[in-house]
């Protein structure tokens, strides 16, 4: 009985307790309750003592827990960091600061520092601490150390002057050039021995003579061509090993010691190509500009690959070299060097045969377009334009296009043909339908062409062609008459701009000569000749303010311009020409104040094109020409005429939109003297 009771409670007692945590945890899982409520009442009834202890616990653990989290914290991240807090607090007040960069002997320097500046482009949003600035000061002083090295001053230091005292916090980054450095000896050392025993050994042959201020753009720039001399000579692997560069204080000198892995020594074989679907292997192997068996060099790779970029077919196009599959193709004549010179066919038997690989993405291969114009002297006109540039899967383009006036109607047609005969040679074909009705002539005709345009040299080719042109003509004679002509057109052509349609570098000369000879009432011969020139110079930056000059000088090689047909004779004025005169007005006019045309003609134009942004841009210009009688122009006479005006450009990706207006400067008494106005596509010239 004694034992019974004692149990009994106990298992009363047990209960009771698994009771109580079944309810406890049903509270705290609903989150209605938190456990140290049940005992609320309890702990009013406890010490006084006991609570001051528990708080100043519980705040000493919250101050070590938040010094925890900010000794973890990273510098960056404690630039922005603001401790929270559950109590009603005042936020602390953000460290705002003033800066100021200096540097004396070089304040180019300093001006690049602040362009990089942490400091500067964080000042928006200060920190709220001096540790979050002081990682900002210590940011910059490491970009000022930099900055004093890339140009050669490797002695040089920064000084700090700051004032914590107020806000805004005064900073003040000095920077001390001290002597600048200057290039000491170079080497450069190659993994395996090079078949070439000129290859170079010191940097002074890419660039970077000893002596030399050690700019560190310089030096790598030297150091990055060592490789791409050797992907010309043979070694398309080749790459920076490892560099190693010393100063000596003593001396103010640095030293750059490199190592090249120049890899295998590869000839060049077959064309291999992948992406295409609508290309044919045919073309590729057609356009190849190497012989086989020729040593590696990007440099005619390189060329390869614009003439493929340039006909518009692909998006995008890269090279590269993979191992042959098979065995090596020479062509005839044996094995060459790098140039393509022969060379004995035992020479360098450690060569191995590489394909070349292009990769290709096919463009869209057909489009349509077309444009509005607007000519005050002339009216509205249009163009539309249909255009395949893979016709035959093998590169051929036909574009045709067709242009209207309201004096003029004009229907053509272009056919290319690229490596036709020879990878450098294309076979062109042009022919068009015109009615024209201007003050000078009216004229009903056709046109055709065949002939062939060859690439001399990058910048330079030359076309010859076989042209036939007939039809009816009625000028300021007003006499109507049948008209035919059969000529050689021949031209000569050197362009580096490498622009069509909005160049801002380089030059571009034109020299075309087509003889003819045809019937007009009576038969007739004639040589036509002009000369083009046009010049690009940027003024300010690559293209925010471009220079651009033209000159054209035409002459037929006789006196009498009324003996041939209309249209061959020269004209001048207009958008294309002479602007702020009315078309073809420039030169001889017969009673009616008619033009005649002449025998010969000069136009001159200079442009600034100054971009205001990426989009606009704005360009002052002064035109100026003359029509002349006489087979050689006369300057001084009295027929050149000049204008001025300021035109708007707005760039696309297709070229620039024009808008033009012009004022003639010297109007004679049958010009009106009213300002001309001109909307096109693309520039002037």
């Amino acid at each position: 009985m004694h034992c019974a009771q004692p149990f009994f409670a106990s298992a009363f007692f047990l209960c009771r307790l698994a009771a109580l945590c079944c309810l406890c945890l049903c509270l705290t899982a609903c989150g209605s309750w938190r456990i140290s409520d049940l005992w609320a009442e309890k702990a009013e009834q406890g010490s006084q003592h006991k609570d001051t202890a528990h708080a100043e616990k519980d705040t000493a653990i919250a101050a070590a827990a938040a010094a925890l989290q900010q000794a973890q914290l990273p510098p960056d991240l404690m630039a922005g960091y603001s401790p929270q807090s559950t109590e009603p607090a005042q936020q602390a007040e953000l460290i705002t600061y003033k800066t100021e960069f200096v540097c004396e002997e070089q304040p180019e320097l300093a001006t690049i520092l602040q362009s990089i500046s942490l400091l500067e482009k964080l000042k928006a949003s200060p920190p709220d601490n001096l540790m979050g600035l002081e990682y900002r000061i210590k940011s910059d002083e490491d970009d000022a150390l930099k900055i004093l090295h890339s140009h050669g001053y490797y002695a040089g230091t920064v000084r700090r002057e700051q004032d914590s005292s107020t806000l805004p916090v005064s900073i003040r980054l000095i920077l001390e050039p001290s002597t600048v450095f200057t290039v000491g000896e170079s080497s450069v050392h190659y993994t395996q021995e090079l078949h070439n025993p000129k290859a170079p050994h010191s940097l002074d042959a890419f660039g970077l003579e000893q002596g030399a201020q050690a700019d560190a753009s310089a030096i790598t720039d030297a150091v990055e061509r060592v490789p791409q001399k050797l992907h010309t000579r043979g070694y398309p692997f080749a790459a920076i090993a490892q560099t190693a560069y010393a100063i000596n204080p003593t001396s103010h000198e640095l030293y750059a010691d490199v190592l090249v892995d120049a890899g295998d020594l590869a000839r060049m074989n077959v064309v291999r190509m992948e992406g295409s679907q609508s290309v044919d292997l045919v073309y590729f192997k057609r356009m190849r500009n190497w012989r086989m068996g020729q040593l590696w060099n990007d440099a005619v790779l390189e060329s390869y690959k614009e003439v493929l970029t340039q006909q518009g077919i692909f998006r995008s196009v890269s090279i590269s070299p993979v191992p042959a599959q098979g065995e090596q193709e020479v062509d005839e004549g044996g094995l060459s060097d790098a140039r393509g010179r022969p060379q004995d066919a035992a020479a360098f038997p450690q060569a191995k045969a590489y394909d070349i690989l292009v990769k290709v993405e096919d463009g869209p291969q057909k489009s349509v377009g077309g444009g509005i114009y607007f000519d005050s002297t002339r009216g509205v006109g249009g163009q539309a334009f249909w255009e395949h540039r893979n016709l035959f899967s093998q590169g051929e383009s036909l574009r045709a296009n067709l242009e209207l006036w309201q004096d003029a109607t004009d229907l053509s047609f272009k056919f290319k043909k690229p490596g036709f005969l020879t990878r450098n040679t294309a076979l062109t074909a042009d022919a068009w339908l015109k009615e024209e009705r201007t003050d000078a002539f009216e004229q009903r005709a056709g046109y055709t062409d065949i002939g062939l345009l060859h690439s001399l040299h990058r910048y330079w080719h030359a076309s010859v062609k076989a042209a036939l042109e007939g039809g009816t003509l009625k000028d300021t004679t007003h006499t109507k008459k049948d008209y035919a002509m059969l000529g050689v057109p021949l031209s000569l052509r050197f362009d580096n701009t490498g622009s069509l349609l909005n160049a801002s570098k380089g030059i571009r000369a034109t020299l075309s000569v087509s003889p003819a000879v045809g019937q007009y009432g009576d038969s007739f011969s004639v040589v036509p000749t002009t000369f083009e020139l046009q010049g690009f110079y940027p003024v300010v930056g690559k293209d925010r303010a471009v220079l651009a000059l033209r000159g054209k000088v035409g002459t037929l090689w006789q006196d009498d311009a009324q003996a041939v047909p209309a249209s061959v004779r020269y004209y001048a004025g207009g958008g294309g020409s002479v602007r702020g005169y009315g078309y073809h007005r420039l030169g001889p006019l017969d009673s009616k104040d008619d033009p005649q045309g002449g025998a010969s003609f000069a136009e001159a134009s200079a442009e600034l094109r100054i971009k205001i942004t990426d989009s606009i841009g704005i360009v002052p210009f002064v035109d100026g020409g003359g029509v002349y009688k006489d087979q050689y122009p006369d300057l001084n006479g009295d027929y050149w005429q000049w204008a001025a005006g300021l035109g708007l450009r707005y760039y696309t990706s297709i070229g620039p939109i024009r808008a033009d207006v012009a004022m003639p400067m010297n109007p004679r008494n049958s010009d009106e003297n009213t300002p001309s106005f001109y909307i096109s596509i693309g520039q002037s010239f």
